[in-house]
């Protein structure tokens, strides 16, 4: 069995480098979309918002919506 040289390990190649940066870079996107996504969807009505008569949005922010496609695209093409 060889043993590598720290050298070795020091030297990491190119494509190995690029893939973890663009899996960095993935997670990062989708961390991002979960967010938006929380934002952007409707809020729930419960009890408590029927007993004190809180109004509640039952429509997703079209913004934010959007936003949250173009994240998951751009999540799509660095996976890809």
């Amino acid at each position: 069995m060889k043993r590598g040289s720290l050298d070795d390990l020091r030297r990491v190649p190119f494509w190995s480098r690029t893939l973890g940066w663009l899996s960095i870079f993935g997670w990062l996107i989708f961390v991002i979309a979960a967010v938006v996504f929380n934002y952007a969807k409707p809020e729930r009505n419960t009890i408590l918002t029927e007993i004190f008569g809180i109004s509640v949005r039952d429509y997703w922010q079209i913004t934010l919506g959007d936003l949250f496609v173009i994240l998951l695209i751009i999540g799509l093409c660095v996976s890809l």
